[in-house]
């Protein structure tokens, strides 16, 4: 009987025990993310907020924002930081330690965003044509693509073979020009360049703001 009897309290106490550690561990808060709006670009500041449920407020908290991927550069010690990506593209993930909690409670949560992929450089045409003569059919493609991406710039690169004349490249360059003004587009947004080369050859690129332009050594800006 004393047998039973002990064994009965050692099991109620455990219990209780049991009991008083699961109503330490309810009354601890809970940390939650609010994820940033909108599309995350790489280039830019991404906004992280975190908030503790209402059982925080009988503690005296500090705050403390570890990064991977970036760096904090605004709101350290605070529920709402800003940080920057180190490299292009990828994922950043930010982990927030909440100082001040017993120690039963969970001090640390981790939140993971994905900015959104770099620009791209976009080759719209490539195509041989006689030096005199412009196709308006892929113009019109390369200007449908501006107008559809407002930030972005057109590149032409003219390419000439050895034996073509300086009035036959001007020539062609107006020519362009001409049509291009007649389709209402802003001149500003299209950068000519003709190069030497040992065959005609015409690229159009669409560039988006942001993004480098093609690479052409030795081209002249035509006017």
């Amino acid at each position: 009987m004393k047998s039973f009897l002990f064994i009965s309290i050692l099991v109620l106490t455990s219990s209780v025990a049991a009991i008083a550690q699961t109503d330490k561990i309810s009354s601890c808060p809970k940390i939650n993310f609010t994820d940033p709006a909108g599309a995350l670009k790489p280039d830019e500041p991404i906004p992280f907020t975190a908030s503790l449920s209402e059982e925080a407020e009988k503690f005296n908290l500090q705050y403390n924002w570890t990064v991977l991927g970036g760096e904090i550069i605004e709101g350290q010690g605070t529920l709402s930081v800003k940080a920057l990506q180190k490299n292009i593209g990828g994922s950043l993930t930010l982990t927030l330690e909440v100082n001040g909690l017993p120690q039963e409670c969970k001090k640390t949560a981790s939140e993971t965003v994905f900015t959104d992929p770099p620009p791209q450089i976009k080759v719209i045409e490539e195509f041989s044509i006689t030096p005199s003569q412009i196709d308006r059919a892929r113009l019109d493609n390369l200007l449908a693509s501006l107008k559809n991406d407002p930030s972005a710039t057109a590149y032409i690169i003219e390419s000439f073979a050895g034996k073509i004349t300086r009035n036959t490249i001007e020539r062609k360059n107006h020519k362009i020009f001409d049509y291009i003004k007649t389709k209402g587009i802003n001149k500003d947004r299209i950068v000519l360049l003709n190069a030497d080369d040992d065959r005609n050859l015409t690229r159009f690129y669409l560039v988006p703001s942001g993004t480098n332009p093609p690479s052409c050594d030795d081209c002249v800006t035509a006017n």
